[in-house]
């Protein structure tokens, strides 16, 4: 499963600081995530995430074929 966040971001013209000032989620985080480095992720992370970017969690998250 891949996150999608730096596609999202991009296509909204949003950047990673903005994103972390809208959520209150610390940058790191916000960077790991749109760096694909992170492997886990809270469920309130992702209701941060998809409330500031007007989006669902389906938008964010895309299987990826093995």
């Amino acid at each position: 499963m891949r996150i999608r966040l730096k596609q999202i971001l991009d296509q909204q013209g949003k950047t990673r600081n903005w994103l972390s000032v809208q959520t209150g989620i610390s940058y790191n985080a916000i960077h790991q995530l749109y760096e694909e480095r992170k492997t886990k992720v809270e469920f309130d992370t992702i209701e941060k995430i998809c409330k500031a970017l007007q989006c669902t969690p389906n938008d964010i998250f895309e299987l990826e074929d093995n």
